[in-house]
């Protein structure tokens, strides 16, 4: 079989994270302490624990454990965060 370039997963990052809180609906709200399906989770298709924000995106809890704890919230300090230079 030949390589295709697209079978590799996009980094997991800020940007990457920007990109998919644009896709969702900006109404939808999630619960940041559950770890399956807070925004962090449902971005990275999975299981996720509150240490996985810095390791991932960057920031102390900030982007994720912030009010309104909606998706076009969440976009929003992700934006922020983005533009900031604090996303990895």
């Amino acid at each position: 079989m030949l390589y295709d370039p697209k079978w590799e997963k996009p980094a997991r990052s800020l940007a990457g994270f920007v990109a998919w809180l644009e896709l969702q609906p900006a109404n939808k709200q999630y619960c940041p302490v559950s770890p399956n399906v807070c925004a962090l989770a449902q971005y990275l298709g999975g299981f996720c624990n509150p240490s996985d924000e810095g390791a991932i995106i960057g920031g102390d809890g900030d982007i994720i454990f912030g009010h309104p704890r909606t998706f076009g919230g969440v976009l929003e300090r992700a934006r922020s965060a983005l533009s900031a230079g604090e996303g990895r």
